[in-house]
């Protein structure tokens, strides 16, 4: 991570490693309706995960580099939605949509707890709170390009009090 910090007239340029990791588990328990050839599936899920950012130092040549302290901690989360999916005939194409709502179970703090490497005492930055709540939704695209490869086209997002998130994506999947 490299960050330029300017002071009155001090320039300086500050380098450091951060090194963190996130593992998590979703399950998802649903129910199948079959309606007319369109798919409609309620489902509830769980997450449960843990974060950990190793400690780090960014050096620098006047002091202006921040000593950032270790966190660790653990998330857990709900989500109540449907899935719902059609076919486009004669073509193959496979239309699908989701609609959830998220429930955080943990905290939404997003804080750092730091200091200067070189002076001052410790203080801390709070980052973008967490949603508590937000809603979740999905579009995708699916057809099949050859025997067992179906490429797809996917927009996803999700919306709450403090952060809206909208996602594109393409690709391929490979069926087994």
């Amino acid at each position: 991570m490299h960050r330029d910090v300017t002071v009155g007239s001090i320039v300086d340029s500050t380098v450091g490693v951060p090194k963190t990791s996130y593992f998590s588990f979703y399950g998802e328990v649903g129910v199948d309706w079959d309606l007319c050839g369109v798919m409609i599936q309620p489902f509830g899920g769980i997450e449960v995960g843990v974060y950990n950012r190793q400690g780090f130092r960014e050096s620098d040549d006047f002091g202006w580099g921040l000593s950032i302290k270790h966190r660790s901690y653990t998330t857990s989360s709900t989500r109540l939605g449907f899935h719902i999916t059609g076919m486009v005939c004669p073509s193959d194409i496979s239309i699908s949509a989701d609609l959830a709502c998220f429930r955080r179970l943990s905290g939404g703090c997003n804080r750092i707890n730091t200091r200067f490497t070189n002076f001052g005492t410790n203080f801390s930055i709070d980052g973008i709170g967490l949603d508590q709540n937000r809603f979740d939704y999905g579009l995708t695209v699916s057809a099949p390009m050859h025997e067992r490869i179906n490429g797809y086209f996917e927009c996803s997002g999700e919306v709450g009090s403090h952060v809206n998130v909208f996602n594109v994506l393409a690709g391929v999947n490979l069926v087994w």
